[in-house]
């Protein structure tokens, strides 16, 4: 696909039809600032991975987190641990 300030975007797919890359060409010719992103799928078919050919998109401000849920083998999400309450509307309470 062109864009209409001469950017390219082009879209590959594997044998199972998923998103194999994405590419982003900026400019439609090879510059420092293109970006093809490449992705890999667990056996649910989510992406599992994605892999980045341009370090200057990724995202810096990781940080460690706990989740207090976990994911079962049908993909649901166990209830979280953490109750919450709306202090400004008390009389909403998360159970």
């Amino acid at each position: 696909m062109t864009y209409g300030n001469g950017s390219v975007q082009s879209f590959a797919y594997d044998a199972a039809s998923r998103l194999d890359t994405l590419t982003n060409n900026l400019g439609g010719s090879a510059t420092t600032h293109d970006l093809a992103q490449m992705f890999s799928y667990n056996p649910a078919r989510q992406i599992a991975t994605v892999a980045r050919s341009n370090d200057a998109y990724a995202w810096q401000a990781h940080y460690n987190v706990d989740r207090s849920y976990t994911i079962d083998g049908l993909n649901r999400i166990s209830p979280a641990a953490t109750r919450c309450s709306f202090a400004a509307c008390p009389a909403r309470r998360c159970r």
